[in-house]
Protein backbone atom coordinates (compact mmCIF):
# COMPACT_ATOMS: atom_id res chain seq x y z
CA UNK A 1 0.00 0.00 0.00
CA UNK A 2 2.37 3.09 -1.25
CA UNK A 3 -0.15 5.70 -1.75
CA UNK A 4 -2.81 7.77 0.52
CA UNK A 5 -4.81 5.67 2.22
CA UNK A 6 -7.39 6.14 5.06
CA UNK A 7 -9.65 3.81 6.90
CA UNK A 8 -7.79 0.09 5.34
CA UNK A 9 -9.03 -2.49 7.56
CA UNK A 10 -7.11 -6.22 7.06
CA UNK A 11 -8.59 -9.06 9.13
CA UNK A 12 -8.17 -13.07 8.44
CA UNK A 13 -4.80 -12.82 6.27
CA UNK A 14 -2.70 -15.57 5.02
CA UNK A 15 0.25 -14.20 3.45
CA UNK A 16 3.28 -17.29 2.69
CA UNK A 17 6.58 -17.45 0.90
CA UNK A 18 6.80 -13.14 0.38
CA UNK A 19 9.94 -10.84 0.19
CA UNK A 20 7.67 -8.92 2.32
CA UNK A 21 4.28 -9.06 4.10
CA UNK A 22 2.46 -6.12 4.75
CA UNK A 23 4.23 -2.45 3.59
CA UNK A 24 2.08 0.38 4.77
CA UNK A 25 3.11 4.00 3.85
CA UNK A 26 0.83 6.91 4.27
CA UNK A 27 -2.03 5.55 5.84
CA UNK A 28 -4.72 7.01 8.78
CA UNK A 29 -7.11 4.76 10.51
CA UNK A 30 -8.18 1.24 10.40
CA UNK A 31 -6.29 -1.91 11.82
CA UNK A 32 -4.65 -5.27 10.51
CA UNK A 33 -5.84 -8.57 12.42
CA UNK A 34 -6.16 -11.93 12.92
CA UNK A 35 -3.25 -12.33 10.42
CA UNK A 36 -0.47 -14.61 9.35
CA UNK A 37 2.47 -13.79 7.80
CA UNK A 38 5.55 -15.74 6.95
CA UNK A 39 8.48 -14.17 4.69
CA UNK A 40 10.03 -17.84 4.04
CA UNK A 41 10.80 -16.72 0.39
CA UNK A 42 13.01 -14.17 2.34
CA UNK A 43 15.00 -16.91 3.64
CA UNK A 44 14.93 -19.29 0.78
CA UNK A 45 15.72 -16.13 -2.11
CA UNK A 46 18.62 -14.68 0.48
CA UNK A 47 17.04 -11.53 0.28
CA UNK A 48 18.22 -8.97 3.19
CA UNK A 49 16.59 -6.84 4.53
CA UNK A 50 12.81 -7.74 4.17
CA UNK A 51 9.96 -7.31 6.68
CA UNK A 52 7.22 -8.81 8.16
CA UNK A 53 5.17 -5.54 8.53
CA UNK A 54 6.43 -2.34 7.72
CA UNK A 55 5.05 1.00 8.22
CA UNK A 56 7.29 3.19 5.65
CA UNK A 57 5.58 6.48 5.71
CA UNK A 58 3.32 8.63 7.74
CA UNK A 59 0.86 5.87 9.51
CA UNK A 60 -1.74 7.38 12.15
CA UNK A 61 -4.47 6.13 14.34
CA UNK A 62 -3.53 2.30 13.27
CA UNK A 63 -4.07 -1.08 14.81
CA UNK A 64 -1.92 -3.90 14.72
CA UNK A 65 -3.41 -6.85 16.79
CA UNK A 66 -3.28 -10.86 16.55
CA UNK A 67 -0.81 -11.53 14.24
CA UNK A 68 2.12 -14.22 14.00
CA UNK A 69 5.12 -12.58 11.85
CA UNK A 70 7.92 -15.46 11.09
CA UNK A 71 10.93 -16.27 9.28
CA UNK A 72 12.12 -12.39 7.81
CA UNK A 73 15.49 -13.19 8.13
CA UNK A 74 17.89 -10.90 8.17
CA UNK A 75 14.75 -8.23 8.41
CA UNK A 76 12.44 -7.65 11.07
CA UNK A 77 9.42 -8.95 12.50
CA UNK A 78 7.94 -4.72 12.54
CA UNK A 79 9.76 -2.25 11.26
CA UNK A 80 8.10 1.78 11.94
CA UNK A 81 10.74 4.29 9.95
CA UNK A 82 11.07 5.63 6.87
CA UNK A 83 12.62 8.74 5.51
CA UNK A 84 11.61 12.16 6.53
CA UNK A 85 10.02 14.43 4.27
CA UNK A 86 8.91 17.47 5.86
CA UNK A 87 9.79 18.52 10.28
CA UNK A 88 5.73 17.88 10.95
CA UNK A 89 5.54 14.06 9.51
CA UNK A 90 5.09 12.08 12.60
CA UNK A 91 3.72 8.99 12.96
CA UNK A 92 1.53 7.80 16.12
CA UNK A 93 -1.42 6.46 17.82
CA UNK A 94 -0.24 3.05 16.62
CA UNK A 95 -0.99 -0.16 18.77
CA UNK A 96 0.82 -3.24 18.55
CA UNK A 97 -1.02 -6.37 20.58
CA UNK A 98 -0.43 -10.22 20.95
CA UNK A 99 1.76 -10.32 18.47
CA UNK A 100 4.41 -13.60 18.09
CA UNK A 101 7.79 -13.01 16.18
CA UNK A 102 10.25 -15.74 15.41
CA UNK A 103 13.32 -15.77 13.18
CA UNK A 104 14.02 -12.10 12.47
CA UNK A 105 16.83 -10.11 12.53
CA UNK A 106 15.27 -7.49 14.76
CA UNK A 107 11.97 -7.74 16.35
CA UNK A 108 10.91 -4.81 16.74
CA UNK A 109 12.06 -1.42 15.49
CA UNK A 110 10.63 1.71 16.24
CA UNK A 111 12.25 5.07 14.61
CA UNK A 112 11.94 8.10 12.40
CA UNK A 113 9.67 9.85 14.66
CA UNK A 114 7.64 7.31 15.82
CA UNK A 115 5.34 9.01 18.63
CA UNK A 116 2.45 8.14 21.11
CA UNK A 117 2.53 4.13 20.65
CA UNK A 118 2.18 1.32 22.18
CA UNK A 119 3.79 -2.10 21.78
CA UNK A 120 2.17 -4.73 24.59
CA UNK A 121 2.04 -8.89 24.18
CA UNK A 122 4.59 -9.40 22.10
CA UNK A 123 6.48 -12.70 21.95
CA UNK A 124 9.78 -12.78 19.94
CA UNK A 125 12.24 -15.77 19.76
CA UNK A 126 15.17 -16.42 17.90
CA UNK A 127 15.86 -12.64 17.39
CA UNK A 128 19.42 -12.11 15.74
CA UNK A 129 20.26 -8.56 16.60
CA UNK A 130 17.81 -6.25 18.96
CA UNK A 131 14.59 -7.60 20.08
CA UNK A 132 13.89 -3.79 20.60
CA UNK A 133 15.57 -1.18 18.42
CA UNK A 134 14.70 2.97 18.36
CA UNK A 135 15.59 5.64 16.54
CA UNK A 136 13.77 8.60 17.06
CA UNK A 137 10.91 7.69 18.98
CA UNK A 138 8.79 9.44 21.41
CA UNK A 139 6.04 8.62 24.37
CA UNK A 140 6.28 4.74 23.56
CA UNK A 141 4.95 2.23 25.85
CA UNK A 142 6.47 -1.43 25.67
CA UNK A 143 4.34 -3.98 28.31
CA UNK A 144 4.25 -7.52 29.06
CA UNK A 145 6.43 -8.26 26.53
CA UNK A 146 8.81 -11.41 25.60
CA UNK A 147 12.04 -11.23 23.64
CA UNK A 148 15.14 -14.08 22.91
CA UNK A 149 18.22 -14.09 21.35
CA UNK A 150 19.36 -16.76 19.31
CA UNK A 151 22.96 -15.69 18.40
CA UNK A 152 25.57 -14.49 20.79
CA UNK A 153 25.74 -11.00 19.44
CA UNK A 154 22.56 -10.47 20.51
CA UNK A 155 20.82 -7.64 22.38
CA UNK A 156 17.61 -7.20 24.07
CA UNK A 157 17.20 -3.15 23.65
CA UNK A 158 19.29 -0.92 21.60
CA UNK A 159 18.85 2.92 20.90
CA UNK A 160 20.64 4.20 17.57
CA UNK A 161 21.30 7.29 16.35
CA UNK A 162 21.67 9.00 12.53
CA UNK A 163 23.35 11.86 12.67
CA UNK A 164 20.61 14.11 12.05
CA UNK A 165 17.64 15.32 14.34
CA UNK A 166 15.30 12.89 13.86
CA UNK A 167 17.31 10.57 15.62
CA UNK A 168 15.93 11.36 19.49
CA UNK A 169 14.60 8.61 21.56
CA UNK A 170 12.34 10.67 24.90
CA UNK A 171 9.63 9.16 27.09
CA UNK A 172 10.10 5.53 26.90
CA UNK A 173 8.39 3.71 29.41
CA UNK A 174 9.45 -0.69 29.74
CA UNK A 175 7.34 -2.53 31.55
CA UNK A 176 6.86 -6.14 32.90
CA UNK A 177 8.79 -7.17 29.96
CA UNK A 178 11.67 -10.11 29.68
CA UNK A 179 14.99 -10.53 27.80
CA UNK A 180 16.70 -13.47 27.21
CA UNK A 181 19.86 -13.00 25.36
CA UNK A 182 23.52 -13.91 25.69
CA UNK A 183 25.50 -11.01 25.34
CA UNK A 184 23.80 -7.92 26.55
CA UNK A 185 20.20 -6.46 27.64
CA UNK A 186 21.05 -2.95 26.75
CA UNK A 187 23.51 -0.97 23.68
CA UNK A 188 23.44 2.86 23.68
CA UNK A 189 25.16 4.04 20.34
CA UNK A 190 25.80 4.24 17.09
CA UNK A 191 26.14 0.66 15.41
CA UNK A 192 25.09 1.20 11.75
CA UNK A 193 25.57 3.62 8.99
CA UNK A 194 22.80 5.68 7.90
CA UNK A 195 21.25 3.98 4.67
CA UNK A 196 18.01 6.30 4.03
Amino acid sequence: ISGTCQNLYLKNLHIEKVIAGIECKHVTGGYLKDTYISCDWNLLAKENGSHCVYMGGITKNYHFKNLTLLNAGDGGGIKRSYEILDAEDISENLIFENIIIDNCDIAVQIGRRTHNSIFKNIIATNVLKFGLEFFGAENIIVSNCSFKGSADGSCGIGINSYSDDTAYVRNVKIANCNFDFYRKIFFVGSSRQRTD
